[in-house]
């Protein structure tokens, strides 16, 4: 359950640019050692995912 009573934005924001730092080195990763079908479903999936957090990041942004 999320408290809501201490909401700490910046570190939520911070969270979010790892996860992206993450999502980045998988992708690489995979490029050279998932078949190319499974590569382009990790593409299309990845990019849907980085999409939410961009935009999950500024609306966290405009309430911090």
């Amino acid at each position: 359950m999320i408290d809501a009573r201490n909401p700490n934005y910046s570190e939520t924001i911070l969270q979010m640019e790892e996860l992206k730092t993450i999502l980045l080195k998988i992708e690489r990763n995979a490029l050279f050692q998932l078949p190319q079908d499974l590569t382009n479903k990790l593409f299309a999936s990845k990019d849907n995912f980085m999409n939410w957090i961009d935009e999950a990041e500024f609306t966290l942004r405009n309430y911090a």
